[in-house]
């Protein structure tokens, strides 16, 4: 895994591989990729240790580290000059995964609202999850083991482990097993024979689970295809998805995303879409 050393050129590398496969490149571009002081000292404004992370980030420090929501002030975890740091700005400085409004008013109506997180990374999604709706329930699944390890020290410190459980493995249609390329960061997926690295890893049938959520997120490389083609998950009420080009089983992503969804019977609103075939949107289930 890459962690970008010390020198910013590196660090830059690995946010620019990702910046590039997001759209809505005017309005993402003020906060990524990190290459001066300014934006760095902006996205440290997000977090109580201001400084430190600013200039953490500059640098692309190894390691993880520790740092506090400014909002809440709840421990969160993250390595610097990965792509940890482009997730930290989706989830809590762009707010892609802030739910649509109707979304937001049945999560706060509900008492304990389960929430389900399938491509969990380091818990960034989890964390705004309970940061958001105090008394959630979050069932995450990563099946990368240094990510999962992270997201389990993350779980520790916001003494959550009653509430926030991590599966580690991947969430598919079936139980059984799949090949696993590990250590990619945030783009650590499911392949298909011995590719070089790979690892067995369990896949478990996350369909019954999606049944009872009240909200879904969904990011796992290419996985997502054959989980939205299954019939039981018509049951989805709620998803924000973001979707890949690997393993769509048709030429355009995006339109094929949307009618999947739709013949589900879900709503879609996008979020962003690119021409690479990434992208992302929010389907929900109208009254």
């Amino acid at each position: 895994m890459s962690t970008g050393g010390t020198a910013v050129g590196d660090h830059e590398s690995a946010l620019v591989r990702r910046a590039r496969r997001l759209p809505v490149a005017g309005a993402v571009a003020d906060w990524g990729p990190v290459r001066h002081a300014g934006s760095a000292g902006r996205l440290g404004t997000l977090v109580r240790e201001t400084p430190r992370f600013a200039a953490a980030d500059l640098l692309g420090l190894h390691g993880v580290r520790r740092y506090h929501l400014r909002d809440g002030g709840r421990p969160i975890l993250l390595r610097h000059g990965t792509g940890d740091v482009w997730t930290f700005v989706e989830v809590f400085a762009r707010r892609l995964y802030a739910p649509p409004a109707a979304v937001e008013a049945a999560l706060r109506r509900a008492q304990a609202p389960l929430v389900v997180d399938m491509g969990a990374n380091l818990g960034m999604f989890g964390l705004d999850a309970l940061t958001r709706y105090p008394g959630a329930r979050v069932v995450a699944y990563e099946p990368d083991a240094e990510s999962a390890a992270i997201h389990r020290r993350l779980v520790d410190l916001n003494a959550a482990a009653g509430r926030w459980s991590l599966v580690e493995a991947c969430a598919g249609p079936r139980d059984g097993a799949v090949r696993f390329l590990p250590g990619q960061e945030t783009a650590s997926h499911i392949v298909d024979g011995a590719v070089p690295g790979s690892v067995d890893v369990p896949m478990v049938d996350v369909l019954p689970l999606l049944a009872e959520a009240d909200l879904v997120k969904m990011d796992i490389e290419g996985g997502e295809w054959a989980i939205m083609a299954d019939p039981r998950f018509g049951a989805v009420s709620a998803i924000v998805l973001e979707y890949h080009a690997e393993g769509c089983p048709g030429d355009d992503p995006a339109r094929t995303a949307q009618e999947l969804l739709r013949s589900h019977g879900l709503d879609v609103t996008p979020v962003f879409q690119d021409p690479a075939g990434i992208g992302m949107l929010w389907a929900t289930r109208g009254a």
